[in-house]
């Protein structure tokens, strides 16, 4: 799957047969290059379509997708999970999954709305 430059992250399917792709860096601590959401219809043949740029201002790479509404409906919006393990969120060189104390380390849960 050509994405023209960010990997996939996570790949998933709803009910209707409509297919959500959080894409970028395949480095989950790399902010430096464009995260985006893309939707396909499962067909080999057919490009995936952005429907969504994604934020890299906070640590960690956007990775999973909760769950997959219908995305024919005008303004849906969905959930993303980030990967913080290789993030240093603490800014003392310590990855996130190297952190001693495991209330120290986290992820992130936002919402997007698909235009």
């Amino acid at each position: 799957m050509n994405l023209g430059g960010p990997a996939v992250r996570d790949i998933r399917e709803n009910a209707a047969d409509q297919y959500l792709i959080p894409a970028g860096s395949w480095a989950a601590d790399d902010n430096s290059a464009l995260y985006a959401l893309y939707q396909w219809d499962g067909v080999p043949a057919h490009a995936p379509v952005k429907r969504a740029d994604l934020p890299t201002t906070d640590p960690g790479g956007w990775e999973a997708i909760v769950a997959v509404l219908d995305l024919s409906v005008a303004g849906v919006r969905v959930q993303l999970v980030t990967d913080s393990g290789s993030a240093d969120l603490y800014g003392d060189g310590t990855e996130a999954k190297d952190l001693g104390r495991p209330e120290s380390k986290k992820s992130r849960a936002a919402w997007f709305t698909l235009n």
